[in-house]
């Protein structure tokens, strides 16, 4: 999703009917209620990929987190490879390392994949060690 006038509501209503194998957010302001959408609607089903490109704060005040996307993660049982970037300051977005860590082990036992940039000045997003993290 890259649109200005694209909202958390206009995922959740996207998400609820439809069985979505790939999301894309790019400079979405994302609250941490779309995970609760997306997980009550079809497409928690059929995720299969996910790319976060700077899923910032809500634009109601709520942020989405990084446990917002290990929810996310947990609750799509096809979710098999994640690319996921935040350029802004890591505490806009609060990308706790262990919470990462998390999201890639969830990721990794799947026999998936997640991609990771590290941001500059940040808790990296790190692998953990794991296989199937990579670092562009």
């Amino acid at each position: 999703m890259h649109d200005g006038s694209t909202t958390d509501a206009c995922i959740v209503a996207a998400c609820e009917n439809l069985s979505l194998e790939h999301l894309v957010f790019e400079d979405f302001s994302a609250s941490s209620r779309i995970v609760d959408g997306i997980l009550a609607g079809e497409t928690r089903w059929t995720l299969r990929w996910l790319r976060i490109d700077n899923w910032g704060g809500g634009t109601d005040g709520s942020r989405a987190r990084a446990v917002d996307v290990l929810r996310l993660v947990r609750g799509c049982p096809k979710l098999k490879g994640i690319d996921w970037y935040e350029s802004d300051d890591p505490g806009d977005f609060e990308m706790c390392p262990e919470t990462c860590d998390e999201i890639a082990r969830v990721i990794t036992g799947r026999g998936g994949w997640v991609v990771s940039r590290p941001v500059s000045g940040s808790a990296n997003f790190r692998g953990g060690g794991h296989s199937g993290v990579l670092f562009e």
